[in-house]
């Protein structure tokens, strides 16, 4: 988990079309989605980890056991499957058409109940409801926005919440990174068909 936030929106607006991310992008993230979940070293115990900890600041915060929730940047369902897992009525959108895909497929897999769609949260003009009693926005969804994207992000997830409805969003503490200056990022775990891989970044190169 990154460091988080909780905004309560007092009003409804609406928001101009745009794209989230650039071509290059949204396709390292097209082709990425079948394997994502192999960058945890155990996707089903960090969905239920993540889970702990964000629902409860949501009953805390909504005062409700159950919400209404728009995840305006499910990429293959992490969070989303938490949520509907804890017994919210989860909707779930993303830019990435491969990840919504294999969203959807790990939703059925756990019989969960999650509406999903394909749209930015520059725009979110595909998603028809309006009073979500919250909007996430988790995984560092939000470094992907230049100013004036996040200036219309703010406005499209405002205008689909209900009046004082919680935004919560989660964002990487890039200020602490730019003090330690790391030159080598911390393992990642690759698992399939029963191997296992590790993999570090040092510098520009991965190494196995």
């Amino acid at each position: 988990m990154t460091a988080s936030g909780l905004v309560r929106f007092g009003h409804q607006s609406d928001s101009p079309i745009d794209t989230i991310m650039t071509p290059t992008s949204l396709d390292f993230y097209e082709a990425l989605a079948e394997y994502y979940r192999l960058i945890f070293e155990d996707w089903d115990r960090s969905i239920e980890r993540q889970a702990g900890i964000l629902n409860p600041l949501i009953v805390k915060d909504t005062g409700r056991c159950s919400v209404n929730l728009l995840d305006c940047a499910c990429g293959i369902g992490t969070q989303a499957i938490g949520f509907a897992q804890g017994g919210h009525s989860v909707v779930a959108c993303d830019s990435s058409l491969a990840a919504v895909n294999r969203a959807k497929r790990e939703a059925r897999k756990r019989d969960l109940d999650i509406s999903f769609f394909v749209s930015n949260m520059t725009s979110l003009g595909e998603i028809p409801r309006r009073d979500f009693n919250v909007v996430a926005a988790l995984d560092n969804a939000l470094s992907h926005l230049t100013p004036s994207q996040v200036r219309k992000a703010v406005r499209a997830i405002g205008s689909k919440l209900e009046p004082h409805g919680l935004f919560i969003a989660s964002i990487r503490d890039y200020d602490n990174l730019i003090l330690q200056r790391p030159t080598v990022q911390g393992p990642v775990f690759y698992r399939e068909g029963g191997e296992r891989r590790i993999g570090c970044l040092v510098g520009p190169l991965t190494v196995f």
